[in-house]
């Protein structure tokens, strides 16, 4: 029996749109539109290739490699794009290293984003961190804001992700578990010095070539809100890596325990090998963020250890006040799962509980129990002999 084809969704379409316009036949958007259930969802295509065709047309002059930024830095690859422009590998003239640099679109406000960059880099500037990759210069090429950041070697967690196997497995949780205490390790210093990431996602987790983990684009979380032509209710970020009470506020900044659910999110996606919100439809993604609603891990991987998993979904709560209560507190409970003992978090029962303590004392006096054992077995055999 043949399955039936998928509707395609709005995000199908508007890439459909987007691919079109890259090789210069951009299709008919009534004919796509009209492929579409409901007028809401017609009008989100169009408001979505709207935002991206001003996106991508809103910077005044081509950009491509050798091109020279600033008199200082030279383009050498593009690394990708986002809501707020692109991403290239480039290197500094001045200092001669390579650097990261991003170019902000022109239409954002220029004067209130220089500001906002020089203040996130005053404040990293008095905390410094290895696990957080340095911003070093920020400044105005023509109509276009740029910030330069360290460039370190390495991979992504989405590209690690993407690269990986979905199958789950002992080595895997305990790798998840081991970048997890990382990315936490960052957040209690941070937090400390009253700073909070906000966008904390797959995509912002570098592993470096040295196997170091790192967390990109701390101080920058707000940008979205400097745009003069957000239209109301339009979100600017990865909304499938929004904690439920950042939709409450349309806004990317958030608190400590925003970040700890971002966290969650994380790592969530390493142990299931699928974010925790994967719906493809927009509407019911927004929905299910602002809800909280979220499939378990070990319903989506029953490899997942149980009690790794309760620990995942307190970091999840959907109420600030009901997950860890700081990022200190949600690695105790990871290092003591890591270390075999038995996290906060866990949901056991009272007779479950005693049965992983009983087990877990065999395991541990495993030479005494098998000695008491054979006396044991020695005595009904000498019992029975005589």
């Amino acid at each position: 029996m043949q399955t039936p084809e998928r509707a395609p969704s709005v995000d199908d379409l508007a890439m459909e749109y987007l691919r079109g316009v890259e090789v210069g036949q951009p299709p008919d958007m009534a004919v796509l539109a009209a492929r579409l259930p409901d007028a809401e969802s017609r009008d989100e295509l169009r408001a979505i290739v709207e935002t991206a065709i001003w996106a991508s047309s809103a910077f005044p002059e081509p950009f491509r490699p050798g091109v020279r930024i600033a008199n200082r830095y030279v383009l050498l690859e593009a690394l990708g794009s986002g809501g707020f422009g692109k991403v290239w590998r480039a290197r500094d003239e001045t200092l001669g290293v390579e650097v990261v640099l991003k170019l902000f679109h022109s239409l954002m406000d220029g004067a209130e984003l220089e500001s906002t960059l020089q203040r996130a880099r005053t404040s990293l500037s008095r905390w410094r961190h290895e696990g957080v990759a340095r911003l070093l210069d920020s400044g105005r090429h023509r109509d276009t804001v740029y910030l330069a950041r360290e460039f370190v070697p390495g991979r992504t967690l989405d590209q690690v992700l993407a690269a990986s196997p979905a199958r789950a497995d002992a080595n895997r949780c305990r790798e998840a578990v081991r970048i997890a205490l990382a990315v936490l390790e960052i957040l209690v210093a941070a937090h400390q010095h009253g700073i909070h990431h906000g966008d904390l996602r797959p995509g912002n987790v570098l592993v470096g070539a040295d196997g170091r983990v790192l967390v990109l684009d701390f101080g920058l979380s707000g940008l979205g809100e400097l745009t003069g032509v957000t239209r109301p209710g339009r979100l600017f970020g990865t909304v499938a890596y929004m904690a439920p009470e950042q939709l409450d506020t349309l806004g990317l900044r958030g608190d400590a325990r925003t970040d700890l659910y971002q966290c969650g999110l994380v790592l969530y996606e390493l142990l299931t090998r699928r974010p925790a919100h994967a719906d493809r439809d927009r509407i019911h993604l927004l929905n299910a963020v602002r809800t909280g609603r979220i499939a378990p891990p070990r319903q989506v991987c029953r490899g997942i250890p149980r009690d790794l998993a309760d620990i995942c979904m307190r970091a999840l709560a959907r109420l600030p006040g009901a997950r860890y209560a700081t990022a200190a507190a949600f690695a105790d409970d990871l290092g003591r799962w890591l270390a075999g003992g038995l996290p906060a978090a866990s949901r056991r029962g009272p007779a479950s509980r005693a049965c992983w303590r009983l087990c877990r004392s065999v395991r541990r006096h495993r030479l005494v129990v098998l000695a008491a054992g054979l006396v044991a077995l020695a005595a009904t055999a000498w019992l029975l002999v005589g």
